[in-house]
């Protein structure tokens, strides 16, 4: 027999905010991924948010909205932390850290539009058909690509017909 033991643990209060304004993003998301545990919330309508039963550890913490610069960095959260305030900038932009709607259409039979850690396809001696890894400098690893099991350069390309990958709305005026 093992007893176990509860690793303390707090509440983490935050706010989403946009930078210039410093009006809370409603509906923003934010997400904690520590060594030991990983945390998911969205804001409520004024920005705010809070994590219950957080314990102590270095997060990578990534905040976005459809509409907004998804951020990510890295900072140590413990109780006596305070609150978090992630500023993000106005833009579109999407790194895929989370789900903002896009949409898939294909009649295709083979290699419609998925998310996931790009698998690369290789093309014979000559190299990278499609590369095995997200672009650099974004937050997370995810991208939409076409198949994702890898394999050589005929393998996850679209075969009969089309695959159609559609953004969400946004008004360009």
């Amino acid at each position: 027999n093992v007893q176990l033991a509860l690793l303390p643990n707090f509440v983490l209060n935050g706010k989403i905010e946009e930078t210039i304004s410093n009006t809370g993003i409603g509906g923003g998301q934010v997400k904690l991924e520590g060594s030991m545990l990983s945390y998911t919330t969205t804001a409520n309508r004024v920005g705010n948010f809070s994590i219950p039963a957080v314990i102590a550890d270095t997060y990578t913490i990534t905040a976005g909205k459809w509409a907004y610069i998804t951020k990510c960095y890295t900072q140590s959260i413990s109780q006596s932390s305070g609150s978090l305030t992630i500023q993000l900038d106005s833009g579109y932009y999407d790194d895929f850290s989370f789900d903002f709607g896009w949409t898939v259409s294909v009649n295709a039979s083979d290699g419609d539009w998925q998310i996931g850690k790009p698998i690369g396809t290789n093309y014979f001696a000559i190299g990278d058909a499609n590369p095995d890894r997200d672009a650099n400098g974004d937050c997370g690893t995810f991208a939409y690509v076409t198949g994702n099991s890898g394999g050589g350069v005929g393998d996850d390309d679209v075969d009969s017909g089309y695959t159609l990958l559609s953004s969400p709305y946004f008004d360009l005026s």
